[in-house]
């Protein structure tokens, strides 16, 4: 794995907690743009490769082929979960009114220091 992915993967554990990947759908896109044949070479070395990990300790796939059946039946895997994400304990407050950046870099600095994120609605 690269140190790129290891990081957006601790990233995920601190906001998810540690059982993220049994609470995360990975989803392949633009089935519409490539031969069927390429696609299915494609999403075949993501699962080998890319996405091993995640599978074997539990994340599903699904694809999506850009159409309003295929977005539902994300949506539906979605809301179907019995264990929905949750968030770590140590967590800080995100402003609502913080720009996406602003978020972004609040994000990544308590990430750095160890806290999870929870968006501000109050």
């Amino acid at each position: 794995m690269t140190e790129s992915l290891l990081a957006h993967l601790k990233t995920f554990e601190v906001l998810c907690g540690p059982d993220y990947p049994r609470k995360t759908l990975l989803v392949t896109t633009q089935w519409d743009m490539v031969s069927q044949d390429r696609g299915q070479m494609r999403e075949d070395e993501l699962n080998s490769k890319y996405w091993k990990s995640m599978i074997a300790r539990g994340s599903n796939t699904t694809r999506f082929d850009n159409t309003t059946e295929s977005a539902w039946r994300v949506v539906d895997y979605l809301l179907s979960c019995r264990n929905p994400p949750v968030m770590g304990e140590n967590r800080i407050m995100l402003p609502p009114v913080a720009t996406l950046n602003e978020s972004i870099q609040s994000a990544v600095d308590s990430v750095a220091l160890g806290s999870s994120i929870v968006a501000g609605t109050d």
